[in-house]
């Protein structure tokens, strides 16, 4: 998005979904259960999942639209299990993917089935960190090892890292 108010560029929700759901349902399995934030970045992703889920001649095991910013996603868990999905999907971003995450991870739904995240940023993972984000499957935008491959993201990377004592995130 390019305007002489705004400069936007990033992964359209849809983008995200269809290349995480195809992998996902090609080596996880085809019948996910998602949780999806209850706004247009989430609604995108659940279009892009269902498209991706019907190609692949999956079954959506279930779904919930949660409200942006739930401090509590316990109440989606009992039927999340009940459902016995391939694994699960969580379609949100930020603080809703970190709280949902985490207490998914309380609840004990990571020890029965993989948990997949469309999309999410290297400052959730760090905050969630391993015991949340370990052996979870996750769709990002950009990853500072890049600079190993890319002469171009190194570059950036050497300069950014210089400049603030660390490497970039995503954003």
């Amino acid at each position: 998005d390019f305007s002489r108010y705004t400069f936007h560029e990033a992964l359209t929700p849809c983008q995200t979904s269809t290349v995480v759901a195809r992998w996902a349902l090609q080596n996880l399995g085809k019948r996910p259960y998602i949780l999806v934030a209850d706004y247009a970045f989430g609604h995108e992703h659940l279009d892009g999942w269902r498209q991706q889920i019907q190609a692949a001649g999956g079954q959506e095991a279930g779904g919930d639209l949660h409200p942006l910013g739930a401090p509590d996603f316990s109440a989606f868990f009992p039927k999340i299990l009940a459902a016995r999905p391939d694994f699960l999907v969580l379609a949100n971003f930020g603080k809703d993917t970190l709280k949902s995450a985490q207490q998914a991870v309380a609840f004990g739904l990571k020890q029965q089935m993989p948990i997949v995240i469309s999309i999410t940023s290297t400052e959730t993972i760090q905050e969630g960190g391993p015991e949340v984000f370990g052996d979870c499957y996750m769709g990002g935008s950009w990853f500072w090892t890049l600079a190993d491959r890319i002469p171009s993201s190194k570059r950036f990377v050497d300069a950014f890292r210089a400049k603030h004592g660390r490497p970039p995130s995503d954003y």
